[in-house]
């Protein structure tokens, strides 16, 4: 899933690196400007690792300590969109790009194998839904590699949860051919918690690559395209009780003028 916002800013020129005789032979993609003013939008795919637990009974009643649910791993989705400002010397392979924006993001995470308690499940698969808006600073360090543009990047990363817009449990009572005799999960049916899973702030690092266009969208010349993939890594989405983490797989697309 991607997202893909064009917009405008100051025009810029730009040049081909076979049009002027001072221009390195390693450059064909030779840009007069240095200041670089855009948009960077994405869709993101995260896969989770570790376990996270979850109260979701008795929580939030005041002298009950609640009960906790376990999960494993998992899957995520979610889009993201920034504002890009990029610094590249005059006649110099290396950029430096900050991006700051913000991201919405969904997440699942299931226990590995029914579990029961004897009390509030009886053989049950355990499954948490969170859904979330993060602020995401993204500082990079890019090196074109090829002539035509093409470049690799390796930066920071800063993910901060600003608000949970969703966050849920659902507890499936599966069957294991013996009939539950009046506990509270019946064979075959889901029973839905309202949670609250404690996001953590994120710091770690990405790297990506990708391929540098000039365009002239809108009627304007001097505008820099660039698709790219990039992988991050870093700290726990979640630190408490257990730690869950994951990797994030970011798809998107690079949108820059001159200034």
């Amino acid at each position: 899933m991607a997202l893909f916002v064009f917009g405008y800013t100051a025009h810029s020129q730009t040049v081909q690196s076979g049009n002027v005789d001072d221009f390195p032979d390693h450059d064909s993609l030779a840009l007069k400007e240095e200041w670089w003013l855009g948009f960077n939008a994405y869709g993101m795919y995260s896969t989770g690792f570790g376990t996270l637990t979850t109260t979701y009974v008795g929580g939030e009643l005041e002298g009950e300590p609640g009960i906790n649910a376990t999960t494993q791993g998992g899957v995520g989705y979610g889009i993201g969109l920034g504002a890009m400002l990029e610094y590249r010397p005059y006649q110099d392979p290396l950029g430096y790009s900050l991006t700051i924006g913000g991201e919405w993001r969904t997440f699942q995470s299931e226990s590995s194998s029914p579990v029961g308690d004897g009390n509030a499940s009886y053989n049950a698969i355990f499954e948490s839904n969170a859904t979330a808006i993060y602020l995401v600073v993204m500082p990079s360090v890019r090196y074109q590699i090829t002539e035509a543009g093409g470049f690799v990047s390796v930066g920071g990363l800063l993910e901060l949860p600003l608000t949970k817009t969703d966050s849920y449990l659902w507890q499936h009572e599966v069957s294991n051919g013996e009939l539950p005799e009046g506990r509270p999960g019946e064979q075959q049916t889901s029973i839905k918690f309202r949670t609250d899973v404690p996001l953590s702030m994120r710091f770690g690092g990405q790297i990506s690559i990708g391929h540098d266009f000039l365009v002239g969208l809108f009627g304007y010349t001097g505008q820099i395209l660039a698709p790219y993939l990039s992988l991050s890594a870093g700290t726990a989405v979640v630190s408490t009780p257990t730690s869950f983490n994951g990797l994030h797989l970011r798809a998107g697309i690079q949108w820059r003028s001159g200034m």
